[in-house]
């Protein structure tokens, strides 16, 4: 995502933009150009206008710290199963005490515009949180998790989520754009990547990390990503991966070219997995990001390898 502050005067006129990208093989989103005003400041708006020009706008909110992630993957009728996952930073918010509880009220809404900008769905709901000492203390110390779910065809989206609290008016924004590719024309797709935690040291189940992806080095990560519409040969898909680990722009782990076996019971005549762990115990703590580029060579040459990246941190 790109952004950039123009240098020209506000002349209340229309300018054109245009986005290139050198290589070939990318998609481009952006706006056509920009009305060059200064925000006026709009009083007595109602909390439903809040929310909404919240949502139209290119800035983000950051009143409310709100940390997202949003997966894909398909169901059994080829729709895309979209996972929309946020936590809410409870330190950024505005808790009254009420006896020996504390107390605050979040409208969490979504927004789904198709790439004509059309609005083809959304979420909606209140948070009324009633919360004991307990309670408080770990909201302050881990955060607020939400979720919901969305089912979405074929196509290209762009979800915008606002938090807004009720009694500041504080807002939290974010925007995430979606490829929901159609599986129906049987060529390669990829789901999201998802990640887990897993105690290196216990027999605990792996815990799913949504959009909190934060690990210790006393845990593993365990990645996974569904492969549609693979190519068969002797009735096995016969894909291949790459993983790569960055920071900044410096590569860490590679394993490039590796035939995806996925594990037994996973995988069926039009789907496989590509299923990992890393082991942190020795790498630094920071942010970090997790690269899957999936290749099927039995493909013909209009299919283009499909990648996906996450990006999680060690602390």
């Amino acid at each position: 995502m790109l952004a950039y502050t123009p240098s020209g005067a506000f002349d209340r006129k229309f300018h054109k933009l245009v986005v290139r990208v050198k290589r070939g093989g990318a998609k481009v989103y952006s706006h056509t150009g920009y009305v060059a005003r200064e925000d006026e400041p709009v009083v007595n708006r109602t909390k439903e206008e809040e929310i909404a020009a919240a949502a139209k706008s290119p800035l983000t909110k950051r009143d409310i710290d709100v940390s997202p992630n949003v997966t894909m993957r398909f169901g059994a009728d080829n729709k895309a199963q979209i996972s929309v996952d946020m936590l809410i930073d409870g330190k950024t918010l505005h808790f009254t005490q009420s006896g020996n509880n504390y107390k605050t009220s979040l409208d969490v809404v979504g927004f789904l515009f198709n790439q004509s900008g059309q609005k083809k769905g959304g979420l909606s709901q209140t948070l009324n949180l009633d919360l004991n000492p307990d309670q408080y203390r770990k909201t302050l110390a881990e955060g607020i998790p939400y979720s919901a779910n969305l089912e979405l065809p074929a196509g290209y989206y762009q979800v915008r989520c606002v938090v807004r609290e009720a009694s500041s008016g504080s807002l939290g924004t974010f925007s995430k754009y979606l490829e929901i590719p159609d599986l129906t024309k049987g060529k390669m797709a990829m789901s999201s990547i998802f990640l887990f935690a897993v105690d290196s040291k216990g027999d605990a189940k792996p815990t799913p990390l949504f959009a909190s992806r934060v690990l210790t080095r006393q845990q593993e990560l365990r990645y996974a990503a569904l492969v549609y519409n693979p190519k068969l040969k002797d009735g096995k898909p016969q894909v291949r991966s790459s993983i790569y680990i960055s920071q900044g722009n410096k590569m860490l782990f590679s394993e490039v070219d590796q035939p995806v076996e996925a594990p037994s019971g996973s995988m069926t005549a039009s789907m496989t997995a590509k299923i990992g762990q890393i082991v942190l115990s020795k790498v630094p703590l920071g942010r970090y990001l997790l690269t899957v580029v999936i290749t099927d060579p039995l493909a013909d040459k209009n299919n283009q390898p499909e990648a996906r990246s996450v990006d999680f941190i060690l602390k």
